[in-house]
């Protein structure tokens, strides 16, 4: 049986659409009040380049609303706050943090995905969990997972049930902050638990979220004998449509032209081929972005060797088939069922209906020795 050993934390996801709106005075006969302001400014962000805005009543097709205000001058502040703050990123506390941050945003920016800014606040929050995870498995024998219960299992190391309570509690201002967490058996690094993760396809779908770009990485402290390495993700509502409208239609992975790929999947929790109890090949994912994509259709999805040979023992899984109900109807995994072969390029080749229109995409990728 495949022994699990990466967990995933979901949160939900949403969108916020604001909108600019008017206003009259009125009269009771008894003297007039003042008429409300009749104009909104919207903060306009350039889809095309985040360190740039404009104040104006609607957006355009090449921009995007992050806020709307009653002058033009508290649209500018405002403007130059979400610049600001959008662009800003912390250090993270170690070398083997900051080696992470570069493995994952590699990763990222193969994608076509914005890259992770580091938070320091959602350090802190991962961290917190990693001492509590470690504390309440030494002392009770408990893997608590994605969620802390200080009735329970008391920890001094405490912060907060799930992933959101954490990060607000370490100052955080985003409207959720989601988990990825990779226990381990031995002293993995974070760059090594970061690669493990990505080949678990629901802990890969979080780390490849179109709407997030902050993170904070733990599995650094090891103060206990139970190891663990949480991961945590935040989104705040005035960036998701932004972030989403700069991505890609469809991420790939692994992205065109990757190479040292992993070339097998072993365990995940959940467990998505909870029928098979053997490493399988690594899987090659779709995800579509909600922002474009109104409604996909997968017509094949294939995948082959160098020489041209399809792999056919193979298992998709799709909203309809995933065993675990973690699957939108935007996301599909092709699972080889066998390991794939070393130092091997493969080319996947997919046809779709995507808004009614159809298509077809071709990437390839190299597995590591």
């Amino acid at each position: 049986m495949k022994k699990r050993t990466l967990l995933l934390g979901l949160v939900g996801l949403s969108f916020v659409i604001v909108g600019c709106g008017g206003g009259g005075g009125s009269s009771d006969g008894g003297g007039s009040t003042p008429p409300p302001a009749t104009e909104y400014y919207s903060v306009c962000v350039s889809k095309a380049d985040s360190t740039s805005y404009s104040c104006l009543e609607t957006c355009n097709d090449t921009t995007i609303d992050v806020g709307y205000y009653d002058s033009v001058d508290a649209c500018t502040v405002a403007g130059d706050q979400w610049v600001s703050t959008f662009n800003h990123s912390d250090t993270p506390s170690t070398q083997e943090q900051k080696d992470g941050l570069v493995w994952i945003n590699e990763i990222r920016r193969g994608t076509g995905l914005a890259e992770f800014q580091y938070n320091a606040k959602l350090e802190k929050a991962t961290l917190a969990h990693e001492n509590y995870l470690g504390d309440v498995a030494d002392n009770y024998n408990v893997n608590a997972g994605h969620y802390e219960d200080n009735e329970t299992y008391p920890s001094n190391y405490y912060t907060g049930r799930e992933g959101t309570d954490r990060a607000i509690r370490a100052g955080y201002g985003g409207r959720y902050a989601g988990d990825v967490i990779n226990f381990l058996n031995n002293n993995n690094t974070v760059v090594e638990s970061l690669d493990g993760l990505m080949s678990a396809i629901y802990h890969r779908q979080a780390l490849l979220w179109n709407n997030t770009n902050e993170i904070g990485i733990g599995g650094t402290e090891r103060k206990f004998d139970f190891k663990a390495q949480p991961h945590l993700m935040g989104i705040k509502a005035d960036r998701e449509d932004y972030l989403r409208s700069i991505s890609p239609v469809v991420v790939t992975y692994p992205f065109d032209g990757q190479t040292n790929v992993r070339k097998v999947f072993i365990s995940e929790s959940p467990d998505p081929l909870p029928n098979i109890d053997k490493p399988t090949g690594y899987p090659v994912s779709l995800d579509f972005n909600i922002y474009y994509v109104n409604s996909v259709e997968i017509s094949y999805f294939k995948l082959y060797k160098e020489d041209g040979t399809e792999i056919t023992n193979t298992k998709l899984l799709d909203k309809e088939t995933d065993p675990n109900g973690r699957f939108t109807e935007y996301q599909f995994a092709l699972f080889p069922l066998d390991v794939l072969d070393a130092n091997a390029t493969y080319r996947v080749e997919v046809g779709y209906v995507l808004n009614g229109e159809s298509a077809v995409k071709e990437w390839s990728f190299t597995t590591r020795g």
